[in-house]
């Protein structure tokens, strides 16, 4: 278990205004602590306290981390952009905050994925995995954190499974026989902020995984979130849903990708799932009413 700390903390949150990372900073300001949040994008600058770009070197990113106690990165991209590519993003931005971390002594919390062990393809899976091993070899206080699928208020994909939900017909990869763990993204942020404010990490801590109450397939995951059972359901021929999700990759479609494609062909489980213990309760259900 985790050691509580009941001293302020001042933390700064990488991508304060995605998904995860607004769930982190609110929750992290109710308990009183001094949240900075950066942002990559220009459209959010002058709402951010303060702002980190992917290629800023180690001399500006020490100037701005100066004073921290935490650095959390809930940075990532689905999709390369003009100027973001997986490996700018996920893995030497990573491996250059981290270094300023370790110099500083600043602990690093680098929320990642599940998964990224299997036999994959995806540049965008890769991409994590060498994210990963440049924070474990920086010299960090570093804690990687490993959820399952989340759900949640606010998420590009939490929006489109709930959308899926009402369609008559579901539809998967017929390859897609991998079990998930979903976790709501409340419960993630209560759990990384546990971790940022923990006076020392325990080794068992260094990496974490995380998950929900319920161990379910993709066909499950959907009934879950709609509340009862999907009579129709359609496995589409493995070819067929690799090649969507090529056009989806390249034409900004729905959230699914070859990424997910690849993911979903595995279990998505926490090998032990740390969530129960960091946050002293059970888990919240999850559910299209959240």
């Amino acid at each position: 278990m985790i050691d509580s700390c009941n001293t302020k903390k001042s933390i700064l949150v990488l991508g304060g205004f995605g998904f995860i990372g607004r769930y982190v900073t609110e929750y992290l300001r109710s308990k009183g602590h001094k949240v900075v949040v950066s942002t990559r994008k220009s459209s959010q600058m002058k709402n951010a306290i303060n702002v980190i770009a992917h290629k800023d070197n180690i001399s500006e990113l020490k100037r701005k981390m100066e004073g921290l106690d935490a650095v959390i990165n809930t940075v990532g991209i689905l999709r390369e952009r003009f100027g973001e590519s997986y490996d700018d993003v996920h893995h030497h931005f990573v491996d250059r905050a981290a270094k300023v971390c370790a110099a500083s002594g600043i602990r690093f919390i680098h929320i990642s994925a599940l998964g990224l062990n299997n036999p994959v393809l995806s540049r965008f899976l890769i991409s994590k995995n060498d994210g990963e091993l440049a924070l474990k070899s920086s010299g960090a206080d570093w804690v990687i954190v490993r959820p399952s699928i989340i759900d949640g208020d606010g998420g590009y994909g939490a929006k489109w499974f709930r959308r899926v939900t009402r369609w008559p017909v579901h539809f998967a990869p017929a390859n897609s026989k991998g079990l998930l763990r979903p976790i709501h993204v409340k419960d993630l942020a209560e759990a990384i902020a546990v971790v940022a404010l923990a006076p020392q990490i325990n080794p068992e801590y260094r990496e974490i995984e995380l998950g929900g109450r319920n161990v379910v397939g993709i066909f499950e995951y959907l009934d879950l979130l709609k509340g009862g059972n999907t009579r129709w359901r359609l496995n589409v021929p493995a070819w067929l849903a690799r090649v969507c999700s090529h056009v989806c990759d390249l034409l900004y479609l729905t959230p699914f990708s070859y990424g997910h494609y690849e993911l979903l062909k595995y279990d998505n489980l926490p090998s032990k799932n740390h969530l129960p213990r960091l946050l002293a309760r059970a888990p919240k259900q999850i559910g299209l009413k959240i």
